[in-house]
């Protein structure tokens, strides 16, 4: 039974309040996160509502809505509707559907292996395309730079770093040279052997 400050779920077990409507599924059914249970759940000035209720940080690229990130449990902070007129400071970037991303390549910004932007818009030739690469960095197939040095973050180091695997490919890593203590996957990336029954090596990767 909830007592005060308590939120009680749909399958019994309790939550606090504050966590009820905060754009998180925190009940393991996630009741605390629905049209029946937010409709009428009151949002400050500074928060966001989410189309089903819920109240979110509404400061953009600051874990608010228009971030790149779902923070709404439907996705409804990060959608056209939501963001198409959110302003863009000049050094972030504007994602297909209108949020701001960090512009800085390879450092949690757009074109830097990752997706940030909800819709991968950041990640893409269209964006990508044109962007310069420093030397220490590898140019993925659609443009993106990511970390050379393999095994630590890098191409050919077992683990897809650009959006379209496109640093994991025979092509990119056929004639990486693998010292003695690594272990060379079968389309010539560099593993710590101690890792090699546990990662994820992927052979079918095509750009």
């Amino acid at each position: 039974m909830a007592t005060e400050g308590e939120f009680k779920c749909q399958d019994g077990s309790v939550i606090t309040v504050a966590k009820h409507c905060d754009g998180a599924r925190d009940c393991a059914d996630g009741s605390d996160e629905t049209e029946h249970a937010c409709a009428k759940t009151p949002c400050s000035d500074y928060l966001f509502r989410c189309a089903y209720g819920a109240c979110v940080d509404r400061g953009a690229t600051c874990d608010g809505h228009c971030d790149g990130a779902r923070d709404c449990a439907d996705g409804s902070d990060e959608t056209e509707h939501a963001c198409a007129k959110t302003p863009c400071s000049d050094y972030l970037f504007r994602c297909a559907y209108g949020a701001c991303v960090d512009r800085g390549a390879t450092c949690d910004g757009h074109c830097d292996g990752a997706r940030d932007c909800a819709d991968g818009s950041d990640e893409t030739e269209h964006a990508c395309a044109k962007t310069p690469c420093s030397d220490y960095l590898f140019r993925c197939a659609y443009g993106a730079c990511v970390d050379r040095g393999a095994t630590c973050d890098g191409h050919c180091d077992g683990a897809r770093d650009c959006a379209d695997g496109s640093d994991e490919t025979e092509h990119a890593c056929a004639k990486t040279p693998c010292s003695d203590y690594l272990f060379r996957c079968a389309y010539g990336a560099n593993n710590p052997v101690e890792n090699t029954q546990t990662s994820n090596v992927f052979h079918d990767v095509t750009i």
